[in-house]
Order: structure tokens, then C-alpha cells, then sequence
């Protein structure tokens, strides 16, 4: 397996369209990265510069320190597997995954005993003398994934490998592919729109958006420390609630509610520029503290319009002013729709963003302290 060490890559098509920007990041030999980001961000494209399916427009890759940017895919020894499955429509399920193993001039035992591992792995057992399009859509991505999965290569890219899939059968293959991926201790890059996938998948998470990535780090990190207010709102489910405030000291930020403001400390400090100025500020759903009585002036008013049961959550959607707020609370917790409840955040759990540049203001004192 391989370290991948991307500096300073762009993607530049004809026309001048910049689909990736200065992109800079590594895998580690053995690492698992997702790169997650909305459709259009850019993620496919930087996988398939690493593939050595696009030119690198300007930048280095690096696998294990050697560079490969002149190197095609088949040098660079690399495993894919797409959301376009592309079958070859002639062979059984069993020749395509063996396909890779046959033209590395595997012997035709040790074919065998993989092919048959990993079509145990991802299902496949019963459906193996069968020709692609005997198979639904699904059950043809599995394959896909079966013959880049089956290879021993230095790089494993995975690029929305899961999409045709059920939910269920997704849920099932996400923790098989980690399962290979331990087994194997292979180096794994996984494109994906899906936080969920990124989430119980990577070790690390790249986040893009419009050919940049914002940020890199861990699950918590990017959850309890984003640095800008699209990773944000990006990651969770519900998103990000954001309201209007006003930073009235530094570690100080009021919000204006239906009975005048509401004052909340902060975990860290503003800079003193900030003080007086208007501010973005983000409280997830889950930390939203809610009570059906005022309590001091700590509290903000909101009249909830929506009830949604989750069994042992409920997702409240209130109304703060002009503003729509989710909230995740018990199912214990007592609501009816036309009520005023009084909500509360504690300092360690309000994100505050510049205005203008959408960038976090106390995130590092707050990933400090």
C-alpha cells in the first residue's frame, strides 16, 4: 500500500473552469480519507487525478513520495470503483471480478479463493455464473466494487460505490467495505455526498465545496470545530440552525427574540473589532436546551409549528421571529404545536461567523480550551 500526498493539485478544464483549487492533503499508507462535499464541489474530479484519469492541470502527486503525475493508471496501480459500473456485458459475474486477478497472472487457484472471498463478502455467492444484465443495478455496483475490491493495488478509490443502493444494503456494505479495508490494511480514498458514508467509513474527512476544500480533520473536529460556516451547516442532519446576533463583549453575543434580547456567553473570545458589530450564529439541533417556562433572561422565545416523531427523539420545527429553528429533543419532552417554548444554549455550543467571510470567530480558543 501507499502514502498519497497531494500539493498544491488544481484541475483546470477548457474554458478555464477551476473544478479544483490548490488542493492540499495526504492519506496516510493504511489511512482511510473520505472526501465529502454537494455535487459539483469538485470531489470526483480530484479522485480521478489521483486515478490518472485527468491531467493535473498544476500540482504534484506523490505516492510514497515518488512522483506519478506522468504515470497512467495502470502504473500507478490503483483499484476503482465508480458510481458507473461498467460491467464487461460478455463475461459472468465471476470472470468480471476475476478479470483483474487473470491479467496480473494470478494462478488460477489462488483466482479462485479470492474471487470467491470476496463474493461472500459483498453477497455475490449466488449470482456468480450470471451475466450482468441478468442482475439489477444494485447487485451490478456490488460487482463493480468486487473487482476493485479483490485486487491487491496501492490505492483503493471508491467514487459513490453505494449509490444505486437501498438504504439497508448500503448500511450492510458500508461496514463490510471498512471490514476489507482493516483486513487488507489497504490505503482508501472514498468520494461521497453522503456525510453518513463519510462518517462511519473514513479515519479523516476532507470537506470541498466549489473546487476548495474547506476543511480536514476527524468526525469531532469538523462537527464541534468547523471553521466556516458551509462545513457548518454542511455536516448533521438536521442542519445547523443560524440566527442573527450582535457580539456585545467578547465573550458576549445577544440574539434578538419576540420579547427583546436574549444574552449568551461564549466559550472563547471575539476579537475586540467584533464588539457592537452583527454576527452569523450557529447552534446545532441537538444542543438546542428547550423549557415551556421562562427562566431569567437567558432565554429565547419560539413558537413551535411542526412535530416530527422519531421514537426516542422528536424533531421540533419552531418559528424565532423570521426564523425557522430544528430542534432534537426526547420524545419525553412535552410539545403541542402552537406552543411557546424558551430555548437555551450553553456557551460551548454556540458557533459564532464573521458576517462577510463566513468564518468561524472563536474556533480555535475553542478548540483550546
Amino acid at each position: 500500500m501507499s502514502r498519497v500526498d497531494a500539493k498544491h493539485m488544481w484541475k483546470i478544464y477548457e474554458g478555464g473552469v477551476e473544478a479544483v483549487k490548490d488542493a492540499n492533503f495526504y492519506c496516510e499508507d493504511g489511512g482511510f480519507v473520505a472526501i465529502l462535499g454537494p455535487s459539483g464541489c469538485g470531489k470526483s474530479s480530484t479522485l480521478r487525478m489521483i486515478a490518472g484519469l485527468e491531467e493535473i492541470t498544476r500540482g504534484e502527486l506523490l505516492f510514497d513520495g515518488k512522483l506519478v503525475n506522468h504515470l497512467g493508471p495502470r502504473q500507478r496501480n490503483i483499484a476503482l470503483a465508480f458510481e458507473t459500473y461498467a460491467l464487461y456485458a460478455p463475461l459472468t459475474i465471476y470472470e468480471n471480478i476475476a478479470f483483474p486477478l487473470k491479467a496480473g497472472g494470478l494462478k488460477k487457484s489462488e483466482v479462485d479463493k479470492k474471487v470467491k472471498q470476496i463474493a461472500d463478502m459483498l453477497n455475490l455467492t449466488d449470482v456468480l455464473r450470471r451475466k450482468p444484465a441478468h442482475l439489477s443495478g444494485g447487485q451490478q455496483q456490488r460487482v463493480s466494487l468486487a473487482r476493485a475490491l479483490v485486487r491487491d493495488p496501492n490505492v483503493f478509490l471508491l467514487d459513490e460505490p453505494l449509490s444505486h443502493m437501498d438504504q439497508r444494503v448500503r448500511v450492510v456494505l458500508r461496514a463490510r467495505i471498512r471490514r476489507i479495508h482493516d483486513e487488507l490494511g489497504s490505503t482508501t480514498i472514498y468520494v461521497t455526498h453522503d456525510q453518513e458514508e463519510a462518517i462511519s467509513l473514513a479515519d479523516s474527512i476532507i470537506v470541498m465545496n466549489v473546487g476548495v476544500i474547506q476543511q480536514i480533520g476527524t468526525v469531532d473536529e469538523l462537527w464541534n470545530h468547523p471553521v466556516n460556516k458551509f462545513v457548518a451547516g454542511f455536516l448533521g442532519e438536521p442542519a445547523m440552525n443560524f440566527l442573527e446576533g450582535k457580539i456585545e463583549k467578547p465573550q458576549e453575543v445577544s440574539i434578538a427574540g419576540g420579547e427583546g434580547e436574549a444574552t449568551f456567553q461564549l466559550s472563547g473570545e471575539v476579537e475586540e473589532r467584533y464588539v457592537g458589530g452583527e454576527v452569523t450564529v450557529g447552534i446545532r439541533p441537538q444542543k438546542v436546551i428547550v423549557s415551556p417556562n421562562k427562566k431569567g433572561d437567558k432565554l429565547v422565545p419560539s413558537l413551535i409549528e411542526v412535530i416530527e416523531p422519531l421514537g426516542e427523539s422528536k424533531i421540533l420545527t419552531a418559528k424565532l421571529d423570521d426564523v425557522e429553528l430544528k430542534i432534537v429533543t426526547s420524545y419525553e419532552v412535552e410539545a403541542r404545536v402552537g406552543q411557546i417554548i424558551w430555548l437555551e444554549f450553553k456557551p460551548e455550543d454556540i458557533h459564532i461567523f464573521d458576517k462577510e467571510t463566513e468564518n468561524a470567530l472563536i474556533e480555535k480558543l475553542s478548540r483550546n480550551g
